[in-house]
């Protein structure tokens, strides 16, 4: 496909989001129905769509100024200016690409040629509620994080220490021709440097000696203390991402579970457990009651508003409402409530977002230590979005024996 056919498809996709359709949804059916594009075409035009939702504030902005209403076309036409490229190329009115720029938008044209350099405001890229907020969890680091928040997602993979060893991946996928270089902050973890597109077909993927997880995300659960620890759960589970690694960093040590209300997510799960050899008992709805004090230690990675991964998935930010944000700090206190009734005394509750945002965080962890003394903070931390990878916190709460009037 032409450039200028792939902003096409991009204004296409944009208009189907800004009606409040589903991102995943408008692309899948997009892919179904022009079925000419190859899967690097696909890809990019995904490419271009989510570049234009991390940048939408400052994109819609020289738009707003002329009293003109945010559209896809809007959108593509200040990216396109953006990021440097020649507009004639793009918008070339055949019938392939978008129309030719109306007058309105000669005229946006000329300012933007007269005052190049000076013509886009960075504006910050989230929504308005949560500036405020944002900036009193973030502090000096606001700006910063905001900045890293317009850029893409590093894309990096985890490997499974149960079958294999970082250099030995690192080695495969050179044969493979993909390129990758090891972090130094994670003792699992691989960032890719080419080939994006090869690697969930590689063998050594199909081999189960590697998953995809994002750096700060293996981080989170290496540093954590699990010694003396046999028995483990993954509570709110999803696919299993923190059990896996905790199973990799474990060498297969203990018993792993998992729990989520979710079943297609869990059917993920079983997939992945079984191409990384490892075995990890699924907990149904119904017997979750059964496991009462049952369990050493439980990760707990509470749903979110995913603020800390608005750069890998830059739709959600703009789906976020106010009233979501009390709904999710309401069912965080409460995933605490039920988790606590299946650690052991003595044992370990390790409570996990990939939210910025305080509410989520430090707020949560002060409101259930103050509601349960037998609960202490062993460790606290936030992992900010950085060039390495997502942002995370993570607190460590140990649950200790000598009260016994919390339950």
């Amino acid at each position: 496909m032409r450039d200028d056919a792939r902003a096409k498809a991009a204004i296409e996709i944009l208009d189907g989001f800004l009606k409040g359709r589903n991102l995943n949804n408008i692309l899948e059916t997009w892919n179904k129905n022009n079925k000419f594009a190859g899967s690097s075409d696909r890809e990019k035009i995904r490419d271009i769509v989510f570049d234009v939702l991390r940048l939408r504030n400052t994109l819609k902005y020289p738009f707003e100024l002329e009293n003109i209403y945010e559209s896809g076309r809007s959108l593509i036409f200040s990216y396109i200016l953006y990021t440097s490229k020649k507009i004639e190329e793009i918008f070339t009115g055949n019938k392939y690409g978008p129309s030719r720029l109306d007058i309105q938008e000669e005229n946006i044209l000329e300012k933007f040629i007269m005052n190049k350099g000076k013509f886009f405001i960075i504006k910050d890229n989230v929504p308005d509620f949560l500036i405020e907020d944002l900036k009193l969890s973030l502090a000096e680091k606001f700006e910063t994080i905001m900045g890293v928040l317009d850029k893409r997602s590093p894309i990096s993979i985890r490997a499974n220490l149960n079958k294999t060893d970082l250099f030995y991946v690192k080695e495969t996928l050179k044969n493979e021709g993909i390129d990758s270089e090891l972090s130094l902050s994670s003792v699992q973890g691989l960032r890719i440097l080419n080939n994006f597109r090869r690697v969930k077909m590689s063998q050594s993927f199909q081999e189960g000696l590697f998953e995809f997880q994002d750096l700060n995300s293996q981080k989170v659960i290496e540093e954590c203390d699990f010694r003396n620890y046999k028995k483990f759960l993954d509570f709110c589970s999803g696919a299993g991402g923190k059990i896996l690694c905790l199973a990799s960093l474990q060498k297969g040590r203990g018993s792993f579970f998992a729990y989520d209300k979710d079943k297609i997510k869990l059917e993920k799960l079983r997939i992945r457990a079984k191409r990384a050899g490892v075995d990890v008992g699924i907990i149904e709805k119904k017997e979750i009651d059964k496991y009462y004090k049952f369990f050493d230690c439980i990760v707990l990675d509470v749903p979110c508003s995913g603020s800390g991964a608005w750069s890998r998935n830059p739709q959600q930010k703009w789906r976020i409402t106010p009233r979501q944000i009390e709904e999710l700090i309401m069912l965080q206190s409460n995933l605490l409530k039920q988790a606590k009734n299946l650690l052991k005394d003595n044992g370990k509750l390790i409570y996990i977002t990939c939210s910025l945002l305080r509410s989520e965080n430090q707020s949560i962890i002060e409101n259930f230590i103050l509601n349960n003394p037998r609960f202490s903070i062993v460790r606290q931390k936030n992992y900010y979005p950085s060039e390495i990878g997502d942002g995370f916190y993570c607190a460590e709460l140990l649950k200790n024996k000598q009260f016994c009037n919390d339950f």
